[in-house]
């Protein structure tokens, strides 16, 4: 850790294998037809909008749905798993940055923040933007999930000129003010 682009793939579902598979193909048109490609490896993105209801969601929106409902969360395993949370608008900024960047064209990049935040430092940071005090259940680890997980970010930082700028605790507390209007406008509908 932290991990950098150039460390060998060993993709272990579906899901990974496509990706890697598409920056493959990126890579392949950038090099033999000399089209400008760009691949971003985008690390755990959180934001308003992020719909907590979906299989695919992530834990920073699971969490704040619980916090906001006084619910107890699940934690999956020792809650000691970590991972590098990078926030939407950020994101964007990558996005932005690779669009205008001709001399990275072919490359590939982690756009995460460098910074691995474990789960159960996630509760206790949404709890306290939450005001609320609840323990959480812990469950058996899921199979097949990764230990950490952290963003390498020095290619994105000196090629792109990119650097996240939202740290965790503003980007919880921004996303936690969408959800919390979200609820608020749910309730004054019903």
């Amino acid at each position: 850790m932290p991990v950098a682009e150039n460390i060998p793939t060993q993709p272990l579902s579906p899901y990974a294998v496509q990706k890697r598979t598409a920056e493959q193909y990126a890579t392949f048109y950038s090099d033999i037809y000399d089209l400008e490609t760009i691949s971003l490896r985008y690390f755990n993105v959180y934001g308003p909008r992020q719909d907590s209801s979906s299989p695919y969601s992530g834990v920073i929106s699971v969490f704040l749905d619980r916090a906001i409902k006084s619910q107890k969360p699940i934690i999956h395993g020792d809650g000691e798993q970590s991972r590098d949370f990078i926030y939407v608008a950020d994101v964007v900024e990558a996005n932005l940055a690779a669009a205008c960047q001709e001399a990275a064209s072919g490359d590939i990049f982690n756009i995460g923040t460098g910074l691995q935040t474990t789960i159960k430092q996630l509760w206790n940071t949404v709890s306290r933007i939450a005001d609320v005090s609840i323990d959480p259940a812990y469950e058996p680890a899921r199979e097949g999930d990764v230990r950490s997980s952290v963003a390498d970010t020095v290619l994105a930082e000196k090629k792109l000129e990119f650097i996240a700028r939202t740290t965790l605790e503003e980007g919880l507390a921004k996303t936690y003010g969408w959800y919390k209007e979200k609820l608020k406008d749910k309730r004054s509908e019903a």
